[in-house]
Parts: structure tokens; C-alpha cells; sequence
């Protein structure tokens, strides 16, 4: 009695998606860090990391479209009041959202950032 390997790649999909996610949130770590640090130039060119990886969630008027305009402008004071907006919870419509569209809903549940990586997937 042998033990039966499945042919299917769900688990291997699964691991995929988290560090798809992982690597998002990272993304957006190190976006987040450079416009608390006023530093426009990191935070410009963090912020075109992320969305050349979700391209839906930049355009549009979402939160994060929303920093990448101030970003654009050259405005870091705006980009800070916009993180500083999306961390307040002026978004938590997309966190119940995230958390539905997850079958981790512990990845989804992990605030801001949960909520803006689960809307970039």
C-alpha cells in the first residue's frame, strides 16, 4: 500500500500565489518607507515596480492610482497624505472584498497592506 502522488499543481499554485503576495507587499514595504522618508525619487520608482506588476490596481482612482498621481506631480507631501489616508481606513470596503477573494483570508486580513495587495493580485 503505497502512497497516491496527485498530478495536480493546486498546492504548488497556492505556494505561487502567496509569494506572488509576498513579493507584492514587499513591494509596496518598500514604497511606503520611501514616502514616509520623503524621499521622492525611491519613492517614484518603488511606486513603478508595483504597478508594472498590477497595472489595473494603478489606473483608475483607487488608493494607490491616487499615490501614484501625487508621486507623478512630484508632490511628496500629497503621496504622504495618501498613505496616510489609506492607512486611516478610508479604504475598508476593499479589505471585505480582499478577504472574499482569498481562500488565505489570514493573508487578507493584514490591514492596509493586505487589503492593496489582494486588490493588485
Amino acid at each position: 500500500m503505497g502512497m497516491r502522488i496527485s498530478s495536480g499543481s493546486s498546492g504548488m499554485e497556492r505556494m505561487g500565489g502567496v509569494n506572488n503576495w509576498q513579493q507584492k507587499r514587499q513591494d509596496f514595504n518598500q514604497l511606503a518607507s520611501a514616502i514616509k522618508a520623503g524621499d521622492l525619487s525611491s519613492a517614484q520608482k518603488a511606486y513603478d515596480t508595483l504597478a508594472s506588476k498590477s497595472p489595473n490596481a494603478a489606473s483608475g482612482n483607487g488608493p494607490l492610482a491616487e499615490l501614484g498621481k501625487a508621486l507623478q506631480a512630484g508632490n511628496i507631501n500629497a503621496a504622504q497624505l495618501a498613505l496616510s489616508s489609506m492607512k486611516s481606513g478610508g479604504h475598508n470596503h476593499q479589505q471585505a472584498e480582499a478577504a472574499s477573494a482569498t481562500s488565505n483570508t489570514s493573508l487578507a486580513s493584514d490591514g492596509l497592506v493586505g487589503t492593496l495587495i489582494n486588490s493588485l493580485a
